[in-house]
């Protein structure tokens, strides 16, 4: 093969240049700026902005403003209407998250089998994830409601209770809502897991075959590993999701009965918004973005750790 006369190949080194001297470096830095400069506007502001309102009692009922440093986090830390709704919001994440990834693992799985109407049925479960959290609340109330509802309808007309039954109690309410939310949200991670289960080689399920592995041990050896950092990052996105809740409540139960669906965004509405105490809210918001960035920080640890083994592997391989 011919080769590059030295000129040519001190040519091909150097960077290339567009008009005004500019690299092509320099020119895609050039071409992000805005839209870096709009993005740090959107969110800078508001984050630096919230802290300053979190170091101030403002309440709009009373014309009060002024600075009182951490009082407001101290307050926060010890309301106890705050830790009912932290503990609220943490068993509603784990059910949501539970759910949703446990759901999601097994639609991908049956999608990626080939069978008559496949493609209905790929449409059908993408079909929630398509609506509005609005919709999705509306249709679950309903579904929900004792007087108009489907489910307590077809429970007592199998026979299950003698009448129908009011699944939206204090006990069972935030239950109910991690299953619409899960109904909701479940589709997203089936296409991430799904994309990745038919890059995965047949020729894999079939030396497992020949090793006499069953479905679970197939599963296990071959699958498992090719899924775990889709998993994980679907686990972080529906993990957000369920801390983040606000929309699908208010639509569905408004924080009720009683008490029993008030969940931290919920809490900071309620504060900020209908109480008027900006400050408090601010810092209760504070709180929850805490949390968020813990729980986040560690699914990023374990996914950092998992990838540090496997090349840690390939190395020593």
């Amino acid at each position: 093969m011919a080769e590059l006369s030295p000129a040519s190949q001190d040519q091909s080194s150097r960077p290339r240049r567009f008009g005004l001297g500019m690299t092509d470096a320099r020119f895609g830095l050039l071409l992000s700026l805005p839209v870096a400069a709009i993005l740090i506007l959107l969110n800078l502001y508001p984050f630096l902005y919230s802290f300053w309102l979190a170091l101030r009692d403002i309440d709009l009922r009373f014309g009060i403003d002024e600075f009182t440093g951490l009082d407001n986090f101290r307050k926060t830390l010890e309301s106890q209407d705050v830790r009912d709704a932290m503990w609220r919001t943490v068993k509603y994440s784990v059910q949501v998250t539970v759910y949703s990834t446990l759901l999601g693992l097994g639609m991908a799985i049956l999608l990626n089998e080939k069978f008559h109407g496949r493609t209905l049925l790929t449409a059908l479960i993408l079909l929630p994830w398509a609506v509005s959290t609005y919709a999705a609340g509306i249709v679950w109330r309903f579904l929900l409601s004792t007087e108009t509802g489907l489910f307590p309808a077809v429970l007592f007309r199998l026979g299950i209770t003698d009448r129908p039954p009011n699944l939206m109690n204090i006990d069972t309410a935030l239950t109910w809502i991690a299953i619409a939310h899960t109904w909701h949200i479940a589709p997203l991670g089936v296409f991430f897991m799904l994309a990745t289960l038919q890059v995965i080689p047949q020729d894999l399920y079939r030396v497992g075959r020949i090793d006499k592995l069953n479905a679970i041990g197939r599963f296990r050896h071959v699958t498992l590993p090719y899924l775990k950092a889709p998993l994980l990052i679907v686990l972080i996105l529906n993990t957000i999701s369920a801390v983040n809740v606000f929309d699908l409540i208010y639509f569905t139960t408004a924080g009720g009965p009683g008490a029993a669906t008030r969940v931290m965004t919920y809490e900071v509405y309620t504060t900020a918004f209908l109480n008027l105490r900006l400050g408090l809210g601010a810092a209760e918001a504070w709180l929850l973005l805490i949390l968020v960035i813990l729980v986040t920080l560690a699914y990023v640890r374990v996914l950092y750790r998992k990838e540090k083994k496997i090349s840690t592997g390939e190395a020593a391989a």
